[in-house]
């Protein structure tokens, strides 16, 4: 049975424009990542092109050699680009769901609620709990092998000794990494969880069931992870250039080092464009969070029945508790009979 007061108040609150804002701007990267994906491909069959033709010139290539260089520039084409477009259709999911959820918000069909975005959201992010536990579990894994690792490294002794520290320590590290990326996924993930079933559950509560402080909180923070990589990755695509000139090769691999780089820039910049504006949707959808929590606190519980209105509770006595059962005149509500 759906509360129609709290439907109110949540529709109320997801049918603000900054919910509109949230759903185009998630757009931006996922075109800005679809461009620089297929760029790349196209610098992936230009690269191989080029190969061709160096050794094509050179002569060292039978007829046979010349089609297998023709059916590998044509399957990491069509591979590439399938592969792309594909990201790109599942990447538009997200945005299409926010978009969802604030159109259905704005109907003003009591009916028609934002029950389904909201459950999507639910759902992914208990699929993400499940992915971030097996992440942690891989890196307890590696990081048990690293030490077992390093444990018996004190067995071997030369070239041997060196690789399996060496061994040993990679395992550590990836352990830590993993541990800290799992741990991370699992906190946003367990609190997105919460969020997004809270404001569904809302909806069937007599109560607004506050969430969604912890859920902002990690967003702000993925918000700075966000810009701080994808200004790291925008920089690197500019200095790419200037490192790879200042490498001494051959001249064959100068141009062939080179000419693939060089196409990649664009797509390297382009990613890092991609992901600094990721930190904009992580921005508005952490406000959206913590909105809400300041929103369904702010919300008194509502009366028996569902009904604010409503002073009769369902055993036919009159409930005193009501905060809309005021006994006066200028109470339009007031459902309190007559004193005899």
């Amino acid at each position: 049975m759906k509360n129609q007061i709290n439907v109110q108040h949540i529709k109320n609150y997801f049918s603000q424009k900054i919910v509109l804002i949230l759903g185009i701007v998630l757009l931006i990267p996922v075109i800005t990542s679809f461009v620089s994906s297929i760029l790349a491909v196209n610098s992936s069959t230009d690269f191989i092109k080029d190969i061709y033709s160096i050794l094509n010139a050179s002569g060292n290539l039978g007829s046979e050699d010349a089609e297998v260089f023709r059916i590998t520039r044509s399957f990491v084409s069509s591979y590439g680009i399938t592969m792309t477009v594909l990201q790109f259709i599942f990447s538009l999911v997200v945005p299409s769901m926010w978009l969802f959820i604030y159109f259905r918000s704005k109907n003003p069909d009591p009916n028609k609620t934002p029950s389904g975005g909201l459950m999507f959201f639910f759902v992914i992010y208990i699929i993400s709990i499940v992915s971030a536990s097996l992440i942690i579990l891989y890196a307890i894994f590696c990081g048990v092998l690293g030490f077992i690792l390093a444990a018996g490294s004190n067995a071997v002794t030369g070239t041997d000794y060196e690789a399996t520290v060496v061994m040993s320590v990679v395992f550590i590290v990836l352990s830590v990494v993993f541990i800290l990326v799992g741990t991370f996924t699992l906190i946003l993930s367990i609190s997105g969880m919460k969020f997004f079933g809270a404001a569904r559950k809302s909806m069937t509560s007599p109560n607004m069931i506050v969430s969604g402080k912890v859920y902002g909180i990690m967003l702000a923070i993925y918000a700075v992870f966000a810009i701080l990589s994808g200004l790291s990755i925008t920089i690197m695509g500019c200095i790419i250039p200037s490192i790879i000139d200042g490498i001494g090769l051959d001249v064959m691999g100068v141009f062939i080092i080179d000419s693939f780089v060089r196409r990649l820039v664009l797509p390297i910049i382009l990613s890092g464009v991609a992901t600094t504006l990721s930190a904009i949707p992580y921005i508005l959808e952490s406000k959206i969070a913590l909105g809400y929590c300041r929103m369904a606190k702010s919300v008194p519980p509502t009366p028996n029945q569902y009904n604010p209105y409503n002073s009769y509770n369902p055993n036919n006595q009159y409930n005193q508790n009501n905060p809309y059962n005021q006994n006066n005149q200028y109470n339009p509500y007031n459902q309190v009979p007559p004193q005899g």
